[in-house]
């Protein structure tokens, strides 16, 4: 049996893997401000579509949280009063869910459960039609809807995962900071 036999199905098998859609996470694992607000920024150096996952835990049971999403820094940050007229984003950003004092769209909206616990999500994508290499970000802010302070509950924590999906030949981890 000669090398080319022996090697050809191992080059085989490597170029098939090579192919595979290859999604590579960044995780962060943050705490929350006593008021029930944070902000983070999610850094993706190239085109490509990212899922982003929060997970409140330890909040307040029965507590409602949102999730706003802008892809330019918001003009202020902190708690602040979301209307309860604010409508949540359906499958894709509009006016309509803009909040109305300018902290992004409101793109998922949650109660926490008995222990504390609420997950929120949303997909952006820095994409267009020329696939070309460039970075975008996307600054989520997390927030506790009711205005009540954790008494003797302590500070909420929340774990942020981003999952980016290639929308062309590669895909890089995008990287994850929290803000406040």
């Amino acid at each position: 049996m000669s090398l080319r036999h022996v090697f050809a199905p191992l080059v085989l098998a490597a170029s098939s893997l090579l192919a595979c859609d290859v999604e590579t996470s960044a995780r962060l694992d943050a705490t929350m401000k006593d008021d029930g607000y944070s902000l983070f920024l999610i850094d993706n150096d190239r085109q490509q579509q990212t899922d982003a996952t929060f997970v409140v835990s330890g909040g307040t049971p029965g507590a409602t949280y949102a999730l706003m999403y802008s892809p330019t820094a918001p003009p202020h940050a902190g708690w602040f009063a979301l209307s309860p007229d604010a409508r949540q984003c359906s499958s894709t950003e509009g006016d309509y869910c803009w909040t109305s004092d300018g902290a992004g769209y409101l793109v998922d909206r949650a109660r926490a459960a008995d222990d504390g616990t609420v997950v929120l999500r949303h997909t952006a994508c820095g994409c267009d039609a020329d696939h070309e290499t460039r970075d975008w970000y996307a600054y989520y802010a997390v927030m506790r809807v009711d205005a009540i302070k954790d008494v003797g509950v302590g500070s909420a924590r929340v774990h942020v995962d981003a999952t980016p999906s290639r929308v062309r030949r590669t895909v890089q981890r995008p990287s994850i900071v929290q803000l406040l």
